[in-house]
């Protein structure tokens, strides 16, 4: 759902969910991090604490949220 919604450049609704249920940060914190990424310019030191051991994965739901936009935009 939070890939669907980044695709759809709608970050500031996942944003808003992440932070209505502060759980879903540690279970999905590559995501929450992709997500942070887009909205860096505004939580800039939320983005900083990305650690590299998630680089990779980062990576890979990058690439996944570019194919679900090009398939639904």
């Amino acid at each position: 759902y939070f890939i669907f919604l980044m695709a759809k450049k709608q970050y500031h609704l996942a944003y808003n969910l992440f932070e209505e249920f502060e759980e879903l940060k540690m279970q999905f914190k590559p995501i929450y991090y992709v997500l942070m990424g887009f909205l860096k310019d505004g939580y800039i030191k939320e983005y900083l604490k990305q650690g590299d051991e998630l680089e990779e994965t980062i990576k890979e739901i990058l690439i996944k949220i570019e194919q679900v936009s090009n398939k639904y935009n």
